[in-house]
Parts: structure tokens; C-alpha cells; sequence
């Protein structure tokens, strides 16, 4: 899990009572069922197909990178808000639907977590049992994507070192070494830990840290890859209307 109520005057906290909110909508929906579907629609068994160097790069990699630049949009909002408001969803200036803003901010919090995870280990990057960053020795399927994957201009790019990480890495968002390893390794146990699976409670993450960890990844796929490969990074593709 993470918090918001370990430093004054920042996020807000999600409370159990909001927890418990989300969790009674999350089975009240269940109970629905999901809809029809023809033969057609119904994937029996999943499709797998090799992802190119052009799919990384021009889509997924683009797609994943957009999750965490919309969550530190909406947590930026979050800190001014300074706890649940009222919010309404309009589709094509149709009022759908009705409730408070975790209705927004805990699945886009879950959701950037979980890429900015996807995305460190897609650079080759991993946390150790003893809470440490550590580098990726061997990818754990034949179909795991990671940055060796990516040939461009006949060059094959490199899984980044913890040392180019935490020593090397130009325009941190922090410039302490150990700064940089907690960011990474917060987010990285809030995914694990904290979405990816059900495990037993565990000190709570900051989501000031979430949302550094995610600047700091968005920094490192652009570095390391992109402009690696000679190529500009992806837009922010969300605008806030102020």
C-alpha cells in the first residue's frame, strides 16, 4: 500500500474508509456480470506474437510512458485538493457518472505503479530481498521484452547498470545516489506489494515517492532508450485544462 499523511502539507492520505468504499463498488460491479459475448468477440486462449523494435518504440514504450505521466498529473492536482472532492465524469457532454476524486486517483496511482515497474524492468532493473536495486541476470521468460531486445540503426541496446542508475544519470530528479535507490526501490516494492499481488501488510510508500519514482523512470526510458537510439522521447500525450 502507500500513504499520504507522513509529511504536512503534501497528499492526503486514502483512508480504510475509502478502501473499503472502493472494495464494496468493486464487488457491487462484479455482481453485474460481465456482457455477452458472440463466438467471435470470446478470445478463448490468448495470442502471443514477437514484439519488433518498431512496436516497443513507436507503441508500447509510448503507451506505458503515458500511464506515468497521467498519474503524476493527477497527483499533482491531488496535492491541492488536499483530500476526497466531488467529481463528475462527462462523456460527449453527457454526465455519466458521479462520485469523489479516488473514483480517478486510486486506479491511476494502481495503474502508474504497476508501469513504472514494468518500465524498470524493462531497462533491466530489479529490487533484491534485502531492499536494494539490483540489475535484471536473466530475463525470467523466453518472451519478456527487455531493452536488449531493441535494434536500431544495426546497434542492439544494453540493459542499464545500477552504477549508470544511481551514479552516472544526469538530471535526477534527486542527485543523492541513496536518494535515487529508494525512489526506485519504493515503487518498485509498492508494485510488487502493494497492487501486483495480495501479500501480508508492509510499511506504506509515500505517494510523493510514487510520483518521483515515476518522474525519475520516465527520465531514464527517454535517456537509455530513446535518445540511446539517436530518436526523440514520446510527448506527454494528456494536457491539464487550468
Amino acid at each position: 500500500m502507500w500513504t499520504t499523511a507522513q509529511t504536512p502539507g503534501s497528499l492526503e492520505s486514502h483512508t480504510q474508509d475509502s478502501s473499503r468504499s472502493a472494495a464494496a463498488g468493486c464487488l457491487a460491479a462484479a455482481s453485474i456480470g460481465p456482457p455477452e459475448l458472440s463466438d467471435t468477440e470470446m478470445m478463448l486462449t490468448p495470442q502471443f506474437h514477437t514484439l519488433s523494435s518498431d512496436d516497443l518504440l513507436l507503441r508500447v514504450l509510448p503507451y506505458r510512458l503515458n500511464a506515468l505521466d497521467i498519474m503524476v498529473l493527477v497527483l499533482n492536482h491531488a496535492a491541492a485538493w488536499g483530500g476526497e472532492r466531488p467529481m463528475e465524469v462527462h462523456v460527449n457532454g453527457k454526465l455519466k457518472f458521479t462520485g469523489n476524486t479516488n473514483f480517478l486517483i486510486n486506479p491511476v496511482i494502481e495503474a502508474g505503479i504497476l508501469h513504472t515497474r514494468a518500465l524498470l524492468e524493462f531497462l533491466g532493473l530489479r529490487v533484491t530481498k534485502r531492499m536494494r536495486l539490483a540489475e535484471v541476470k536473466k530475463r525470467r521468460a523466453a518472451d519478456d521484452a527487455g531493452i536488449e531486445r531493441l535494434v536500431v540503426a544495426g546497434v542492439r541496446l544494453k540493459m542499464v547498470s545500477v552504477l549508470k542508475v544511481l551514479y552516472e544519470f544526469p538530471g535526477s530528479v534527486t542527485e543523492d545516489p541513496a536518494g535515487v535507490e529508494d525512489l526506485l526501490v519504493g515503487a518498485l516494492v509498492s508494485a510488487n506489494k502493494g497492487v501486483a499481488h495480495l501479500t501480508d501488510p508492509y510499511d506504506p510508500v509515500h505517494l510523493v515517492v510514487i510520483r518521483q519514482a515515476a518522474l525519475l523512470t520516465r527520465q531514464l526510458v527517454d535517456e537509455h532508450v530513446y535518445r540511446a537510439a539517436g530518436l526523440s522521447p514520446p510527448v506527454q500525450i494528456v494536457r491539464e485544462v487550468a
